[in-house]
Order: C-alpha cells, then structure tokens, then sequence
C-alpha cells in the first residue's frame, strides 16, 4: 500500500501574525517554545540597537515579546520587524505543536517543506533540523536574519523614495510593457548578490556546518526541490528569493503535483503555517487524489491552560471587609445592587465639622467640605490579633504578598488596604488643594464632578498559585492574571493622570496575558469624579478597549463603573474596595448600576459617543453571566504619587461536577482562637 505524503506549507507577509503570536505568548508550560520566544525577543533587541537609528530604537524598545507585538499592532514599529515577527511566528507555531507529548518531529520519507517568500526562512531552518532542541538555534537565527533581510529591504526603499510623513506605510512600484525576461534582468541588475551577502554577512558556515537538509525544500520561485542542501545554502537561496525574484505559486501546485503522481499517494496532508494558501494547494491536487487539511495546533488538556509567559496565575481563595454602611461582603454588595450613594455628614464620633468647616474653607485647619464615606464601628479593630505593631502596618506594601508568591516565597500571602479618617487634618489639606468636592460623593462620570469624597474602609484578600489552589480544593473567587504599575513621567503634575502613561500600563497587563482588548467584558475605573481625572481615564480606556477604528461586535459590549460613586474614594482602601466590588460582581453574575451621575445631570459631555462604540455605563443592574469563556475584568488604579496600578482578572476555572458523594459523615474543622495576652 503506498504511503501518504505531507506537505508543510510556509507562506508569505499576507498573513496577519497577530492572533497567532497573542495566542502563543500565553503559553508558558513548554520550555523550548518559551526559550525561543525569549531567546528572539533579545537578538531582536541586539540587532535593533545595532542597525537602528537613535530614534527609531526608541520607537521599538519593548520591556518583553508581547509589548514589541503591540507596538506592531499599533503601527509604531520600522516595517522590517513584520519580516522578523512573521518568521518567529510560523516557527513558534511549528515548536508548540510538536513540543506535545507523543508528536515526534517530522522525519525523513514523503515529507517535503514549501517556503513562499519570506516563508522560506522559517522553511530552511525547520528542513535542516531533526529535533526541536537542534531547531532552537537555528530558529532564533533565522529570526535575526528575518530582521536584517527586512531592514535592508526598508533601507532600499528609502534610498529610492525619501520617506516623509505623508509616504505610505506599504510601497510598491509597477511597471508597464516590460517582458518577464526584462523584468527579471532589471532585478538582478538592482539586487545584486552583494545584498544578499549583507544580509548573513554574520553567517559562519562552521557553526551551522552539522545543519543539513533532512526534508527536502521546494522553492517559491521556482517549484524545484533542494535535496540535501545545508542549512546556510538554504537560508542564502531563501534570501535570495526574497530580493529578486517572484513567487510562482503556479511551479510550485505543479511540482506537488508531479511528486504526488510519482509517488502514487492515496492521500496528501498539507499542513499550512502562516498561510490561506492550503485551499489552494488541495485544489491543484484534488484531481489525483485525496488531501487532508492539518492545520498546526495545540491539545486542549489543562496542562497547557493560558497562563502569562513567566508567571504562574494566583487564586483569590478569600476575601473580606468592613465599608462604608456596610460591615460585611454581602451588605456591601447589597449597597451595591440597590445603586446606594452614602455619603454623609461628618459623624460626631471622628470630630465636630461645624468648628472645622466654612463656607469659603479658610482659615487655619478649616476646610470646605464636610462630606465622607464612613465606617461604623471603626473602633473594633484589634491589633494583638494580627501580632503587628501600630508602626508596622503603614509600612506593609500590598505588592509585597503579590510578588512573594510569584517568586514561590511563600505558598499563601493575604493582601488588603485600610482607611480611617479619624481628625479634621486631612480634609482641611485635601480642601485646600482643591482635591474634595463640596457637595457631596464623587460622581464618576457626571458633568458636573467637583472633585472626591473621602471614604473608609478595610478590606482583605487571601491568594495562593492557582495550581496549589485547584489542587488543595479552595474556593476560588477569581484569578489574577497579571498586575503591572507605571508612573505618569509626563503628566503636567504628580496628581494628574496621564493617558500615555494608563494606556500603556493597561496594555502592558494585556500583552503579557495575550489577551485582545475585546475579550474584556468589564473595567472598574478609578473614578475620583474629578474632571481632569476622569477624563483622561475615559480616554485611556477607550483607546484600549474601544479606538474609534476598530469596532467591538455586538455580542462583545464593555460596561464601565466605579465603587467611588458608591462609598468614596477610600484612599489607601480604594483599589481592595474595587477588587471587591468586582469579585462580589462574579459571584452574583450581575454588573450593579452606577449611581455616580446624578438627578438632574447628564454624562460628561467631554466624552465621546460611547453606545457608538458599544461602551455602556449600567444605570440599573445588567446580567453578566459567564458563557464559553471566562469573563474578564480590568481594575485601574491611580495614586497620589502618579502611579498607574492596573490589575487584570478572570473567573475562576470550572470544576469538574464529580459524580460520587463524599462518604463522610463527620468533618474536621480547625479554629483558631489565636489571642496575645498582654
């Protein structure tokens, strides 16, 4: 019985790399893919410090693989780094699939590799290895030369059109009444073999002498194959192709064709990588006999579930707290559903505002507002319980349980924030700096915000790695993705946001997830109801989530809100008190509506249209059930000191309903009644 026959088929630039490259970047259980991706970011980063001018490097340093692929996407990157991205792309898509159990790298015998174009690259480096491990360098070289092959291409462009602002991105030139031959003639007289030469100029055919051609490569210019060629004559004919000559899609349907005649297959699978072509492909065989599309792909076994390139997800297995009119999670989230605002008068318990506040708001240690968000009860709090010292709880950072986990420090860390505004000070401060509203709560969204409302609050989470988690059974509220801050460097004042600084933090926590913008359903803002604040937020949220040139589907609608509206800004307690709110959200399947624009008033008339862009503000309680895939949420935060937090979250993973009933009748439970006698 004759023997089937597969071709891998590399193709050309026309294929959009980016769903590819977002999706792999999410893997990180397999160590080649991963040492790869690491490994090409930084000869990416080498060679641009090297062949780039100043600013043009400044225009491309990237902190990681995902946030050079989003400078990509947002069009701000030299066009030879889609040569190199496409080339990593359809290599990295070649690693994780064979990087599965139980799938052997391709051998020798009725396998051949089609490279089109810049396909050809990827094509010479993948034939002339016979593991994965000997393909890693080889791969990552290929991407450097996939980088210089298109910087040079890029720098003969500019020597024949002087680029200026108003030149196209893409640039092509046509000639009219030339023959094939002169045409052909022209391109070796303008490329010479010197620009080919430039390009592996850092080629040494001692270190790649071992690298031969192990399945034969068929040419994208001419259809032939290269049976035994070395790894650098490949790259060299590959490059050479890429300069000079034009793809012949029709010799190379011919030549599969004639292989699969002579060798009397009864079925050819073509595995197409980077590429729309295999359609084609089946069409010219199709007449001779059977073909088998197999595209690349991973197993859909949890052991390769999306986690971000270097981090392990984290658990949120508990959470509590004590907010404003609200001592506990359920009564919170009951102010919540209802739309509560609570602000209210200064209570007599904290200080009499009727001495500390004026009209005017001057005078020594007088303020203009005496409006806040407070928590009854406040004197309930017992330090011995926790075994810290007044002075050691401010010190406490509440990335430190974040990062200690991450670096597998400790196995369960608990993370919150507190807020007490327990004498006139503060108010009187923040009213002289024109931070606090007069009339009441923060009105995230209204136009008419005045500036915040101070706020209390005390809240706690309880994270561990989410793989120790599903495995010692705890409830899981949610899980963190990622969680990045950044600093506003450029902002007009400490105190100001800045939209270039929250978009690319927000991106930041996105491309190390691989995650597309629209897969978002929700974003808790930070909300002061501030003008400036506020509308600086809005903007750097709608450039993420929803640019006016790019359209969120119907069935894709973001919802944004903020706890402030509620129960003030919390200061110190402010980004738990959002985590709650969002974890309360989860639980119930319910986005609460937002109460921040007032009776009376309107929404910002500084925003744009948000319904044109699918971008909904809840003004009465919207189911948020889960479907297919997790939901997912981004918290932003912003600090007095210019700092940009932004936390990115999904539900937790699904449990398997298990079938068989616990036999036990009787439970252990521990209880601590853990006190520190004086």
């Amino acid at each position: 019985m004759a023997q089937d026959m597969q071709v891998f088929l590399f193709g050309d630039q026309t294929y959009d790399l980016v769903p590819d490259l977002r999706q792999l970047l999410r893997c990180n259980t397999k160590p080649i893919l991963s040492a790869f991706l690491e490994q090409s970011h930084y000869v990416i980063r080498a060679q641009s410090a090297t062949w780039l001018s100043p600013e043009e490097q400044q225009r491309s340093r990237s902190s990681n693989l995902a946030h050079l692929l989003q400078k990509y996407s947002d069009g701000d990157l030299n066009p030879a780094f889609q040569v190199a991205l496409h080339s990593l792309t359809q290599l990295a898509c070649f690693i994780n699939h064979y990087e599965e159990p139980g799938r052997p790298y391709p051998s020798p015998g009725r396998k051949y590799v089609v490279g089109l174009c810049t396909g050809a690259l990827a094509a010479a480096a993948i034939s002339s290895s016979s593991s994965l491990s000997e393909l890693l360098p080889a791969a990552v070289y290929t991407v450097q030369v996939a980088l210089r092959l298109g910087l040079l291409a890029n720098d003969m462009k500019d020597r024949i059109e002087t680029p200026t602002q108003e030149s196209p991105r893409e640039w092509s030139a046509a000639f009219f009444d030339m023959t094939e031959a002169a045409a052909v003639s022209a391109l070796v007289e303008f490329d010479s073999v010197t620009d080919v030469e430039k390009v592996l100029e850092a080629t040494n055919p001692v270190t790649w002498s071992r690298y031969n051609a192990k399945l034969p490569v068929l040419s994208g210019a001419t259809g032939k194959s290269d049976w035994g060629g070395s790894f650098v004559s490949l790259l060299h004919r590959a490059v050479r192709e890429c300069l000079m000559e034009p793809v012949r899609w029709d010799g190379v349907s011919d030549s599969v064709t004639k292989i699969a005649r002579s060798l009397e297959v009864k079925c050819v699978a073509v595995t197409p990588v980077g590429t729309n072509l295999e359609h084609s492909m089946s069409s010219s065989l199709k007449d001779i006999t059977k073909v088998q599309i197999e595209p690349l792909k991973s197993s859909d076994s949890p052991l390769f579930d999306t986690v971000p390139v270097g981090k392990a997800k984290l658990a949120i297995v508990g959470m509590s707290g004590r907010f404003p009119e609200a001592p506990t999670p359920e009564a919170f989230w009951d102010l919540l559903y209802e739309g509560l605002d609570v602000c209210k008068e200064v209570p007599a318990k904290r200080w009499d505002w009727r001495t500390h506040v004026t009209p005017d708001g001057k005078g020594h240690n007088l303020g203009g507002s005496k409006w806040g968000c407070w928590l009854d009860y406040a004197d309930q709090f017992d330090p011995r319980f926790f075994s810290i010292s007044p002075k050691e709880a401010p010190q406490m950072d509440p990335a430190q349980p974040r990062h200690t986990l991450w670096r597998e420090h400790c196995d369960t860390a608990g993370a919150g924030g507190t807020n007490m505004c327990i004498n006139p000070d503060g108010h009187s401060g923040l009213d002289k700096g024109f931070f606090l509203s007069r009339t009441g709560n923060c009105k995230p969204f209204d136009d008419q915000a005045d500036g915040y409302c101070r706020g209390e609050g005390v809240a706690t989470v309880i994270i561990k790695r989410l793989d120790d988690a599903i495995a010692e059974n705890d409830p899981i509220l949610a899980v963190i993705l990622d969680a990045k801050t950044n600093h506003s460097a450029l902002s007009e004042s400490m105190t100001r946001p800045h939209v270039g600084a929250q978009v690319e933090n927000m991106r930041a926590v996105l491309n190390t997830s691989g995650l597309d913008p629209r897969e978002l359903s929700y974003v808790e803002m930070h909300g002061t109801g501030t003008q400036v604040g506020d509308a600086v937020e809005m903007q750097s949220v709608l450039n993420v989530f929803a640019p006016d040139n790019e359209f969120r589907g119907r069935d894709k609608p973001l919802y944004v809100g903020s706890a402030k509206a509620n129960v003030g800004h919390g200061e110190g307690v402010s980004g738990i008190t959002s985590l709650a709110k969002v974890l309360l959200m989860m639980k119930h399947d319910t986005i609460p509506p937002h109460c921040g624009i007032k009776p009376g008033s309107r929404i910002n008339r500084n925003y744009p249209d948000l319904k044109a862009r699918n971008v909904h503000i809840a003004s009465e309680p919207v189911p948020w059930t889960r479907g297919s895939e997790p939901r997912r949420v981004l918290i932003n935060n912003f600090s007095a000191a210019g700092g940009n937090t932004a936390l990115l979250l999904e539900d937790a993973p699904l449990k398997p309903v298990l079938a068989d009933k616990d036999p036990r009748s009787s439970h252990i439970v521990t209880v601590s009644g853990h006190v520190v006698l004086p």
